[in-house]
């Protein structure tokens, strides 16, 4: 992606499950954590949100 999403926008990811334990580790390594809303809507897949991780006390 060259241009930022507006702020109105939603943008979608569909990962691979082989992908997945690889891309939750960079994202955290980065400060972002992934946390699952599960189905939301009439879409059969799982919805998950990134978010900034918790800094460690």
């Amino acid at each position: 992606m060259t241009t930022p999403p507006a702020a109105d926008e939603v943008r979608q990811l569909l990962v691979h499950p082989a992908v997945w334990p690889g891309l939750e580790s960079w994202l955290l390594q980065r400060g972002i954590e992934i946390t699952a809303l599960g189905v939301v809507g009439d879409d059969d897949l799982p919805t998950y949100v990134m978010t900034p991780a918790t800094p460690a006390v």
